[in-house]
């Protein structure tokens, strides 16, 4: 039986996979076990980290609010499937009434502000652009825009990552994720954006694991307090972020229902003076964006200046720096010489094995392996095809994995011949005494050069100016 409440936040994970059933029918059901088993957990509250008032509240306040929301979720989903977009969009602004309404405090914003937070954001191609051209897509190209999770066809938003910090390696870390997040183009083009008066977004950037963890690290008694109240929100909006966070099953389709709810979500943003935006979480890997502190953040163009097509309101939020030309297959040039050393080991590598008649399965095969796996996908970076990087990244990243737990077992052994001990199942022997130097500790060596370029495959932003006013300039 659940009964705790990490079980439930740890049980409900997003995104959510609907299966072979309709969105409606799958959170139909869905809700029907979320709610069942926050009932269950007010009537055993076995959790000792949790106080009484926190059951108390999610019992007398909590619950009431969390089914009608479900309610009117699975009634607008109802009122879609029945083409009524009038009463669809109609009952969809009742529930986000119920959800800003401040007697429940449901929804988690976020405030951003120029002290605290910076922004990156990349455009692809090998055209040189300038800042305009880094903004939203102007309304007069707005036929360009298609249908993605917050994206209304033909509708314009601006779409930056967000670092918390103001750090240099900070909002590296933002280009990263942004670069990441767009599919990992081998040409592009970044600007750092910097807020100018304070934002305040509809918070979807943080999973409830996140809060949990937070809540019980939490030395001081106001961020204990603060933590806590950050988990009764997130169960109390719970079911407009389950809704908001089903993966796609057919993205070839012209109409994706699995879009409907973040979509209105986000025209519901557009119409309100409540929020500016909404921070969502990024669809990389969620260990990446947690150990960075990074999310994606989308802000919706409120009113057009028919000058240049861009949105007054964002022109007059943000200044930005000049765009920075990113290309991979010139940035790999800087690590020639580093390339040349795995090259190096690798020959020499190979000839100890063939000279000494070293059987394939021999645990140092599996180190050359690596290596000749390295420099080939280099080589194909260096090509500077869109189509390959990702999978190449992807692959360069795993290399990088391997080849880190393979160094820590190295450098825990006291010879060569414990280290192939421990890594073969087969009665392997060292070919020389000077393998411990030779290979082994020179393969850690090389473990370096991998983390190196996974780590520094983008050149780092420094444009002198980056974190003073001159740096920047307003549309």
């Amino acid at each position: 039986m659940m009964s705790r409440i990490n079980d439930i936040i740890l049980s409900y994970k997003l995104p959510l996979n609907r299966g072979e059933l309709s969105t409606y029918e799958f959170l139909k059901g869905y809700y029907k076990r979320f709610i069942c088993s926050l009932e269950e957990l007010i009537l055993n509250p076995s959790d000792i980290n949790f106080p009484d008032s926190f059951y108390e509240y999610l019992s007398q306040k909590a619950m009431p609010v969390i089914k009608r929301e479900c309610e009117l979720l699975l009634e607008v989903l109802k009122l879609d499937l029945e083409l009524k977009q009038t009463l669809m969009k109609e009952r969809f602004n009742e529930l986000m009434e119920l959800i800003t309404c401040e007697d429940y405090a449901i929804v988690r914003y976020l405030s951003i502000d120029a002290e605290h937070t910076k922004f990156i954001r990349i455009r692809k191609g090998s055209s040189v652009y300038d800042r305009k051209q880094l903004f939203h897509i102007p309304v007069n190209k707005r036929q360009f825009i298609t249908s993605q999770r917050y994206s209304v066809p033909g509708f314009p938003c601006l779409y930056l990552s967000c670092s918390y910090e103001l750090k240099m390696h900070m909002l590296n870390d933002s280009l990263k994720l942004c670069w990441l997040e767009c599919g990992m183009p081998s040409e592009f083009s970044a600007s750092a954006f910097s807020p100018q008066k304070e934002m305040k977004v509809f918070h979807f950037a943080k999973s409830g694991e996140e809060y949990l963890k937070e809540y019980i690290h939490a030395k001081r008694i106001e961020d204990k307090e603060d933590r806590l109240n950050a988990i009764r929100q997130y169960l109390m909006s719970f079911p407009l972020r389950a809704a908001c966070s089903i993966s796609v099953n057919e993205k070839s389709c012209q109409f994706i229902e699995e879009y409907i709810i973040p979509q209105l979500l986000l025209s519901w943003i557009k119409e309100t003076n409540e929020f500016d935006g909404i921070s969502y979480q990024s669809s990389i890997s969620i260990k990446y964006r947690i150990h960075h502190n990074a999310f994606n953040v989308v802000f919706p163009v409120k009113n057009i200046d028919e000058t240049d097509g861009l949105c007054k309101s964002l022109k007059s939020a943000f200044k930005l720096t000049a765009p920075k030309k990113y290309i991979l297959s010139e940035r790999m040039s800087f690590f020639i010489d580093k390339i040349n050393e795995v090259e190096n080991y690798s020959l020499f590598l190979e000839n100890y094995l063939r000279i000494n008649e070293v059987i394939g399965n021999h645990p140092y095969w599996t180190l050359l392996s690596l290596c000749t796996t390295f420099l080939s996908v280099c080589s194909r970076i260096k090509e500077g095809s869109d189509a390959d990087i990702k999978n190449m990244y992807e692959t360069l990243t795993c290399i990088n994995e391997t080849a880190y737990i393979i160094a820590n077992s190295i450098r825990n052994s006291n010879s060569s011949q414990e280290w192939i001990t421990i890594h073969s199942c087969m009665h392997h022997k060292e070919i020389k005494s000077t393998d411990k130097q030779e290979i082994l500790d020179r393969f850690c060596e090389i473990c370096m050069i991998f983390f190196d370029l996974v780590n520094r495959i983008l050149e780092p932003i420094n444009t002198g100016n980056i974190f003073t006013e001159e740096g920047y300039k307003q549309l």
